[in-house]
């Protein structure tokens, strides 16, 4: 079943991938976190090996505050119809090893000040 939901929401994750989103790298940032939902929804364990490269990626094209903020709409943007623990987000970098404070992203975070 759990494989089941993640080709499901990787298949959600890459239509999205294709269509018009309003910033410019959404594309890019959905495929590099779309590994990640199955630990955003878990309550235990660790992220992929995948997932980690993508919070990896991720956190090299994050170089600038409005890059940032474009990463954290696309965060929402990719998982505003994913049922998952925004709380978990922040421990993507940790259990991946990945020097960058990621905060909690839902769709009530204002991306203009996260990452900061």
């Amino acid at each position: 079943m759990t494989r089941f939901i993640a080709g499901f929401l990787l298949a959600i994750l890459i239509s999205l991938a294709g269509s018009s989103l309003s910033a410019p790298d959404c594309s890019l940032t959905i495929l590099q976190v779309g590994a990640c939902v199955p630990f955003l929804q878990a309550t235990n364990g660790n992220p992929s090996t995948i997932c980690c490269a993508g919070v990896k990626a991720l956190s090299q094209n994050a170089t600038t505050q409005p890059l940032r903020s474009a990463i954290c709409v696309c965060i929402q943007q990719a998982l505003k119809n994913v049922k998952y623990d925004a709380n978990r987000i922040p421990l993507l970098a940790k259990d991946c090893n990945v020097d960058i404070n990621i905060p909690p992203i839902n769709q009530h975070t204002d991306c203009t000040k996260a990452f900061q």
